[in-house]
């Protein structure tokens, strides 16, 4: 598909930014559908096998839609044992549902749910039910423009500013003019530049003239109707014309361009020469001495014989 933009599979090409990965297998990439934004595996996918060692139970991680899997958690198992066949503690549940209200099971041991802004791996880990952006959320804080990780406000979906974070979709555009942004205060879409922002950049297309484009609000740069161009179009304006018939006040056509001739010479001729002191003529010295001589010896020819 040389030559034709279509939607990358894999990493992104050339100098793109690349996808945001932990090294785990929440790492991004391409899809092959969306070419504004790279593609995470589902929240539930798992990244982290449960385990069991000395009595302690890792806890099972699942993938936090931003390309990261959620920080370690372990479960001190004591007084029970961290049984290898079930890779986890042989305490008082195996499910979620084993465990009363306000509590989960922590890999085999109903623990209190945490409170918002603890690290969390899935939602049944929360008091709120939400884990969003890796800890737990007051709400699923799932807007394009709203995170619940930000610095000063862990647990707390916030309106945000810049880039949309984790696996959210970034803001479309198809030209830097035109690109959007999160404001501070829409939380469910990004901010664009208003329809009159001025995009794109004059071109041709065969023979037609394609001006600068108006941004369009949605971060799209909208051309305006081409135009025409009579004798053709070449590096962004149209030529002017074909032959000097072309041209008006009896200008030449130069390369596609109407030029003024140049200036006639000071007597008219264009083959005029200067004379020795610098003043233009048809002649020079030695012409007129030559011209001289001539009637001379014309003169002398002409001169009746006397008889003797």
């Amino acid at each position: 598909t040389e030559g034709s933009c279509v939607p990358a599979l894999g990493a992104p090409r050339g100098a793109r930014t690349a996808c945001t990965t932990d090294g785990s297998a929440c790492g991004g990439a391409c899809g092959g559908v969306d070419p504004a934004a790279c593609t995470f595996p589902a929240v539930e996918t798992e990244c982290r096998a449960p385990s069991c060692a000395d009595g302690v139970a890792t806890d099972v991680a699942q993938c936090d839609g931003a390309g990261a899997c959620p920080a370690l958690t372990t479960t001190q198992c004591a007084p029970y044992l961290c049984t290898p066949s079930a890779l986890a503690c042989a305490g008082d549940c195996v499910t979620h549902d084993d465990c009363d209200a306000g509590t989960w099971c922590d890999a085999g041991v109903c623990s209190t749910t945490l409170a918002d802004g603890e690290a969390c791996g899935e939602p049944a880990t929360c008091t709120s039910g939400s884990c969003t952006d890796g800890v737990c959320c007051e709400s699923d804080c799932i807007g394009q423009c709203e995170a619940c990780a930000e610095p000063g406000s862990l647990g707390a979906c916030t309106a945000i500013t810049g880039t949309p974070r984790g696996g959210r979709a970034a803001c479309a555009s198809d030209d830097p003019s035109c690109a959007g942004a999160c404001d501070g205060t829409l939380t469910g879409a990004c901010a664009y530049p208003a329809g009159d922002t001025a995009c794109g950049e004059t071109r041709c297309d065969s023979a037609m003239l394609i001006d600068v484009g108006a941004c369009n609000g949605t971060g799209v740069c909208a051309d305006p109707p081409a135009m025409l161009c009579d004798h053709g179009c070449a590096d962004g304006e149209c030529i002017v014309c074909g032959t000097d018939d072309d041209c008006t006040d009896g200008d030449l056509c130069v390369a596609g361009t109407c030029v003024a001739p140049p200036p006639p010479s000071p007597e008219g001729c264009g083959c005029h020469v200067a004379t020795r002191n610098g003043a233009h003529g048809r002649g020079t010295p030695l012409a007129f001495l030559a011209l001289a001589v001539l009637g001379v010896f014309v003169r002398r020819r002409q001169r009746p014989r006397h008889s003797a």
